[in-house]
């Protein structure tokens, strides 16, 4: 994790087997649905790619005022 310019970046990185755009928009996948939802909220962005049957990677945007802009 790290800042540069006002934001936080955190980039996540498996040896797995690897996620597949077709895995990302099946229904019933709300953990990625989830994030993706949290980050929109703090005015970030959230992006997940994979190469299959090797890695995933999850890159995570988010200012760094993110979290007082958009407090309830």
């Amino acid at each position: 994790m790290f800042g540069a310019d006002g934001w936080i970046f955190l980039e996540a990185t498996d040896n797995g087997r690897g996620i597949r755009e077709a895995d990302m928009n099946k229904p019933g996948s709300f953990g990625i649905r989830g994030m993706r939802e949290r980050c929109h909220q703090l005015g970030g962005d959230l992006r997940v790619s994979g190469i299959p049957e090797k890695e995933t990677c999850v890159i995570i945007k988010i200012p760094v005022n993110g979290k007082e802009q958009y407090a309830l």
